[in-house]
């Protein structure tokens, strides 16, 4: 199999976090290219919020093709053992490699639901977090098979959507709408220090989009 198929998986991450973690922030802090995905994540770390575990892979994965990148641990995460090919979502064009028969299709673990959220801010509920970001319209519930909950999944403006973790992380957020923003950032000015802002890349994103 072509060690290039092979992919950084959460599991392996998690099973060295301050190693994987230590490796991603010190590549991010001195990279200078121009990959948009890098690029937020570099800001997301410079503004004081730390990565977690799909962030530092997603890095991770992007570093095992950049040339100037020596000394990675192997990828152990390995493609699905089936070919494949043709158009369409049939069954008949996904086939085991060895026995040539054809494979039935795994139902995604995640089903993404219709969703309309009335809050249009949020922050997380950490007592360090100054910063009030603006919800990014995509954000969506979705329904977990597997533990039958329903996930609030959510990102915003300043960020990507595989950056923000599943509601169920230990990550606490809170929503606001447009009014209840304002009312929270007027009270902290009145109380001083460590006021609520808004995040500026939240803005400027929020203004491309809409142009």
């Amino acid at each position: 199999m072509n060690p290039e198929s092979y992919r950084y998986t959460d599991d392996q991450v998690r099973s060295d976090w301050h190693m994987f973690a230590a490796v991603v922030e010190d590549y991010l802090r001195d990279y200078t290219g121009s990959f948009e995905v890098l690029t937020l994540l570099r800001k997301h770390l410079a503004g004081g919020a730390p990565l977690n575990v799909p962030q530092v892979r997603t890095v991770l994965n992007c570093m095992r093709h950049d040339t100037n990148v020596t000394g990675l641990p192997t990828p152990t995460g390995k493609p699905k053992d089936y070919v494949e090919f043709g158009y369409g979502n049939s069954k008949r064009n996904v086939i085991d490699i060895e026995t040539r028969k054809p494979l039935e299709r795994q139902k995604s673990r995640y089903i993404k639901l219709p969703t309309k959220l009335n809050k249009s801010y949020g922050m997380s509920t950490s007592i360090r977090s100054t910063r009030l970001h603006m919800l990014h319209p995509d954000s969506y519930i979705e329904y977990d098979r597997e533990t039958q909950l329903y996930n609030l999944k959510i990102w915003w403006y300043c960020t990507t959507p595989w950056g923000m973790p599943r509601c169920e992380s230990r990550v606490k957020l809170k929503l606001y709408t447009a009014e209840e923003a304002a009312f929270a950032i007027r009270v902290d000015e009145l109380l001083g220090d460590d006021a609520m802002v808004l995040c500026k890349l939240c803005e400027e994103k929020w203004e491309r989009h809409h142009r």
